[in-house]
C-alpha cells in the first residue's frame, strides 16, 4: 500500500485524503471506499506525506513539496477518471487557480472570479457547494497578500 501512496501522490500531489483512498481503493479493487480503509490510508500516508495546510486539514502533500509555494493547477482531460469533484480539490489549487484567472483579467467580480476559476478546474455546474468552496479558495488567496476583496470586487494585490 505503501508503494500505491508514494505513486499516486507523485502525480496527484496535492490532493484531497479522500482522492488518494479512492485511487488507492481502485488499485486495489475495492469498489467502495470505507471509513475503515481511508484510515489506513491515512495510517500509510501518514509516514510518507505531510497532511493538512490552509485551512485544509485533509490534504495530503508530498514530503518534498513546498506548502507555501502553489502547486500546479491541474486542468482535466476529457477522460472522466481526471474530473475530480469540488471537495476534491485542495484550497491551494483552487486559490491558484483563482491567481491564474485574476492574472489574466486583473479584477473581477466575486462570481465571476469563482466561474471561471472552477471552469478551469473543471468544474461545470456552479451551485452552492461550489460557490462556497471557490470562496474559501479565495479568502486563502487574500490571507497570503496577493489579492484584495472589496465587498464583490476581487482584484490582484497592488
Amino acid at each position: 500500500m505503501r508503494k500505491v501512496i508514494t505513486a499516486v501522490l507523485a502525480v496527484e500531489a496535492p490532493m484531497q485524503l479522500s482522492l488518494l483512498a479512492r485511487r488507492v481503493s481502485a488499485y486495489f479493487g475495492i469498489g467502495r471506499v470505507t471509513e475503515r480503509v481511508a484510515e489506513r490510508v491515512r495510517a500509510f500516508a501518514a509516514d510518507r506525506a505531510l497532511i493538512g495546510s490552509d485551512g485544509d486539514p485533509d490534504v495530503v502533500w508530498r514530503t518534498d513539496q513546498d506548502r507555501a509555494v502553489w502547486p500546479v493547477v491541474r486542468v482535466p482531460a476529457l477522460a472522466s477518471e481526471t474530473r475530480r469533484s469540488i471537495d476534491e480539490l485542495p484550497l491551494a489549487e483552487i486559490a491558484a487557480a483563482s491567481l491564474v484567472v485574476l492574472q489574466r483579467h486583473q479584477g473581477l467580480s466575486a462570481a465571476a472570479l469563482s466561474c471561471e476559476a472552477a471552469k478551469l478546474l473543471g468544474i461545470a455546474r456552479q451551485d452552492e457547494k461550489v460557490g462556497k468552496r471557490m470562496a474559501d479558495g479565495v479568502l486563502v488567496l487574500a490571507a497570503k497578500g496577493l489579492c484584495a476583496v472589496d465587498g464583490e470586487q476581487v482584484t490582484l494585490a497592488s
